[in-house]
């Protein structure tokens, strides 16, 4: 486009690494391809059922959030791998994403993993960190006051303390896997990629839907899928920053007063030794709420197996993450050390 000064980062041709879009072999998959790659045409991402997993995480992320459709398994896990509520911040384990390292793909968590016929042991969790105030007035707080806790309080819609009829909040953040840092699929959280449905101009709705190159507008975090799906929705090239495809950090807490408390997963060996939780078949144990649950449900309508209306609290850090064993019955729970 005339006077687009974005426009050659647009194309795979330039050999800038400063790109709009991607040459990656993959990238027909989430719908990122250059104009000029191999792999163009895109794949529509919705198609694809990859979505930008922007919740609670430092970088978004392309994570899928369906099922193969040769996937011959029982219902449960296709259950729990699509109809998990996002906004419900009281479920940690059904939002909690796992990534086959060799494949660099990325699941909205381990069932939907399961349900694309990933093997278990390909699979890595990401890390998940609470950050807490280090103090609230008189009353200092450590990792272990954290770790006892640590309650989700329904009223505020937030996990924190309860500290003297107060309550103090706490932020919940992934991390990705170490080893896989820069290697992951990133997503723009608030990306634009449709024009208005009063909008008239046919030949721009169909470039704004026909390939990739991110602009971003200034002074602001929303992005366009490309330069013509700004200008269906009512802005300027003076207004448009051309967008590198690399995301600035999110929701990231710092200062000298916090405390950090950092989980990872695995097998859970306590001091005793490997510690069994027993559910029926269809119920899977819930290590923050002290019960058995069936996953595909929401927090706030799900059946459990206890009737104690305190069983909000979340239990020691040591059992912070489940990983599912032996026929979906037992679940095991660790923190790395």
């Amino acid at each position: 486009m005339k006077g687009d000064a974005c426009a050659t980062f647009d194309q795979c041709s330039v050999t800038n690494l400063f790109r709009t879009c991607s040459c990656d072999s993959d990238c027909h998959i989430y719908g990122t391809c250059c104009i000029d790659a191999e792999q163009f045409p895109l794949t529509s991402m919705t198609e694809q059922h990859f979505h930008c997993k922007s919740d609670r995480i430092t970088t978004p992320v392309f994570a899928k959030r369906a099922c193969a459709e040769n996937y011959k398994g029982g219902t449960d896990d296709k259950h729990r791998c699509t109809e998990t509520e996002e906004e419900d911040k009281a479920d940690i384990i059904s939002n909690w994403m796992v990534t086959n390292p060799k494949t660099g793909v990325t699941y909205w968590n381990k069932q939907c993993a399961v349900c694309n016929n990933e093997k278990e042991d390909d699979l890595e969790y990401w890390t998940l960190q609470v950050t807490c105030p280090s103090k609230h007035g008189e009353k200092k707080f450590d990792e272990n006051y954290i770790k006892k806790h640590l309650l989700f309080d329904l009223k505020e819609d937030e996990w924190g303390l309860s500290v003297e009829g107060d309550f103090v909040s706490c932020f919940i953040r992934f991390f990705q896997p170490g080893d896989m840092a820069g290697k992951l699929e990133y997503c723009a959280p608030n990306m634009i990629s449709t024009c208005p449905h009063n909008y008239t101009n046919e030949d721009v709705i169909g470039k704004c839907s026909n390939y990739y190159g991110e602009r971003k507008e200034k002074n602001s975090d929303i992005y366009y899928k490309n330069v013509h799906c700004a200008l269906c929705n009512g802005k300027t090239l003076k207004e448009l920053d051309c967008a590198g495809r690399n995301y600035r950090p999110i929701g990231l807490i710092s200062g000298y007063d916090i405390i950090r408390v950092t989980f990872g997963s695995g097998r859970w060996l306590n001091k005793e030794g490997v510690e069994k939780y027993k559910c029926s078949k269809t119920f899977n144990y819930d290590p923050f709420h002290k019960r058995c649950r069936r996953l595909h449900g929401s927090l706030s309508n799900m059946e459990d197996k206890t009737t104690n209306a305190a069983q909000t609290l979340a239990v020691q850090a040591f059992i912070f993450i489940s990983v599912f064993f032996i026929n979906n019955i037992f679940l095991y729970f660790s923190l790395l050390m």
